[in-house]
């Protein structure tokens, strides 16, 4: 009834050690771990990257495309695939009316704001910073307006954004003046036209007064502006549209929005059909918060994401494709209005390239996988081996703990040769019933070769694998992470601590968690440090992810009860060496490559260089005797000077 019985099975068994010769196969996973989450990343956005506010980010969205850019790609090979976020600049028709000091004006909401123009966009595990030690901000590759697209990212055609996902209300197109386009320069704004043929003509004095009654407008009627050529705009919400259409159907909460390889906006919905009618199946309770969850209301127990739907940014423009042709409740619509769903090997290759396996229907499949795994009747009867989905929370006083929730990620699958080859799947750890340790974690294919296909990994039932839960603990009561946690919340600004996120890496796990702060005198969240764990012993953070992953290979990871790094100590001031960063001497053994060891290089002299400004010579002595080490290392390595 929920499609489970279909899911594959097989084991897993992670290495408690991660080595350097693993990241080097891993490098398209390494490419893609995600710095960002949405939740701290939105408010960052708006204040950057809104420009009026007449426009909002509604929501932002995880997807991938492909580069070409050997720059973009690198060290992996041109093309690539990279894990990207992104967000869509809506207009908000509320904030139109405080315009004119506050005097809403017919003209401006109807007539002259129609649209909003643009996005941003950025590869998930890249930040910009401002200077050593400061916090980070994302590095935009398409940003501005008119958008501006850097880095390898799809240029953009047609910017203009007509429908969308924010509520809005109706507009006029082909009226008599211009429609604002977007601000420029000292003359405060470029305008354009409509082109569009997907609207509602108002050609007849008849048309007007019917839509003047139905809007409850008398403007509509009236102005000289409404002409003949007027197109009347309604409905321009995505989940409105859907609503009227096939009310039939039920939708997922997250329109996506999609660059398509021509340069125009659309935006992608999943939709389901659901029955409480199926044999012998159990319900599944969605809930009654449609902010949460699409699904909410009525319970169920048969579902299929049975539909895919395009809408154009743009015109409006809808399609409906059949994505799971063997469903009959589909199959039944489709009898009814044949004109309205088209098989989805209608859909071009670009956008089949963007579909995703749906986070609300996998949400319910997990829940009942939680009873279901079990095949044994007897153990099944007696719910001896029950799963759950792990619940994160925060610590009270201490930072926040964003909630827990499945994610999507760019990344190789155990047991593929190819070290080149990724997939974006949509992830989901699983743990026991009441107890911490990871048993499974649950991989949904999104790419169009395998999109559908479910995988479940089981760990050894004889082994202990740290859940997310646990990790979060272990994170938390890290001395070095700890006393610079606590000497940011003395100093007024509240720590953040994003999704823990647990990625396999060929034959082992790294567990990765972002770490952001507001500051006292900012409220916007802003990226701070990026923390990154092998195992409970072995737990670093860093300013970047490479500067985290060199900390992991080189055994500067330390655990719980773990005492501060030399140079670090209790109270420290905000000039000591960052938390967590370790300064013992490098063995002549260390095995990194090149870049590695001149980044090594370049962060313990960045530590004597802070030592020597706080007067400390031995710390700084200590830091360069490093860099001497690892300098000769580089020589060795290269067989050159050192530069």
């Amino acid at each position: 009834a929920f499609g489970i019985d279909k899911w594959t099975v097989q084991s897993f068994t992670p290495q408690a050690k991660v080595t350097q010769s693993t990241l080097d196969a891993a490098q398209p996973t390494i490419q893609n771990l995600r710095l960002w989450d949405y939740r701290p990343l939105q408010p960052s956005l708006t204040q950057t990257q809104l420009l009026r506010n007449y426009y909002a980010f509604a929501d932002i969205d995880v997807d991938r495309y492909t580069f070409t850019d050997p720059a973009s790609c690198a060290p992996n090979p041109a093309p690539c695939v990279r894990q990207v976020m992104l967000s869509g600049r809506e207009l908000d028709p509320s904030k139109v009316g405080s315009l004119n000091n506050g005097n809403s004006s017919w003209v401006n909401v109807h007539l002259t704001y129609t649209h909003g123009v643009g996005l941003t966009m950025l590869p998930v595990n890249e930040v910009v910073r401002s200077g050593q030690g400061q916090s980070a901000s994302p590095n935009l590759i398409i940003q501005n307006v008119p958008p501006v697209s850097s880095g390898g990212a799809p240029k953009i055609t047609q910017p203009r954004i007509y429908f969308g996902t924010q509520a809005s209300d109706y507009v006029i197109v082909g009226a008599g003046g211009q429609e604002f386009d977007f601000p420029s320069g000292a003359s405060g704004g470029t305008t354009s036209n409509w082109t569009g043929n997907t609207g509602i003509k108002l050609d007849t004095p008849l048309a007007k007064l019917l839509f003047a009654a139905r809007l409850g407008d008398l403007n509509l009627l009236i102005s000289p502006q409404v002409s003949s050529n007027s197109e009347l705009l309604m409905h321009r919400q995505i989940q409105e549209r859907v609503q009227l259409l096939a009310p039939f159907l039920r939708y997922d909460k997250d329109p996506y929005l999609v660059v398509t390889a021509g340069g125009r906006l659309v935006y992608m919905l999943d939709a389901y059909t659901t029955s409480a009618a199926f044999p012998n199946a159990n319900s599944f309770d969605p809930g009654s918060d449609s902010t949460t969850n699409g699904l909410a209301g009525d319970s169920f127990n048969y579902i299929r994401n049975s539909v895919k739907i395009v809408m154009d940014a743009y015109d409006g423009s809808m399609t409906f494709y059949v994505a799971d042709p063997k469903d009959p409740i589909i199959q039944a619509w489709q009898g009814v209005f044949p004109a309205v769903f088209h098989p989805l090997s209608e859909m071009s290759a670009d956008l089949q390239s963007h579909l995703r396996y749906p986070e609300d229907m996998f949400n319910a499949q997990t829940k009942q996988f939680e009873r279901y795994h079990v095949t044994d009747p007897g153990v099944f009867y007696v719910s001896d081996d029950v799963w759950q989905v792990p619940q994160g929370s925060s610590s009270g006083d201490g930072p926040e703990q964003l909630p827990l929730e499945a994610y999507y990620v760019e990344m190789q699958v155990p047991g593929v040769k190819d070290k080149n080859h990724s997939e974006f799947l949509l992830l989901q750890p699983m743990v026991p019933q009441k107890r911490p340790n990871m048993i499974s974690w649950v991989a949904a294919h999104n790419d169009p070769a395998a999109y559908g296909q479910v995988d479940v990994y089981n760990f050894p039932s004889d082994a202990t694998v740290y859940g997310p839960v646990q990790m979060q603990a272990s994170i938390s009561v890290n001395k070095d992470i700890s006393q610079q946690v606590t000497l940011w919340s003395q100093q007024g600004s509240k720590v953040i601590m994003g999704n823990l996120l647990v990625v396999p890496t060929q034959d082992s796990l790294l567990y990765v968690e972002p770490v952001y702060m507001k500051a006292a005198n900012n409220p916007i969240p802003v990226f701070q440090k990026v923390i990154i764990a092998s195992g409970p012993s072995n737990i670093v953070w860093g300013d970047t992810l490479q500067d985290a992953l060199t900390q992991l290979i080189s055994g500067g990871g330390t655990g719980p009860t773990a005492t501060p790094s030399p140079g670090v100590s209790p109270g420290a001031t905000p000039t000591s060496p960052p938390a967590g960063s370790p300064t013992p001497q490098p063995s002549t053994s260390f095995t990194g490559s090149a870049q590695q060891l001149i980044a090594e290089a370049n962060r313990h002299y960045e530590l004597a260089q802070q030592a020597l400004a706080g007067k400390d010579l031995a710390t700084y002595q200590k830091e360069m005797d490093i860099v001497g080490q690892l300098l000769a290392q580089l020589q060795t390595k290269l067989g050159t000077p050192a530069p």
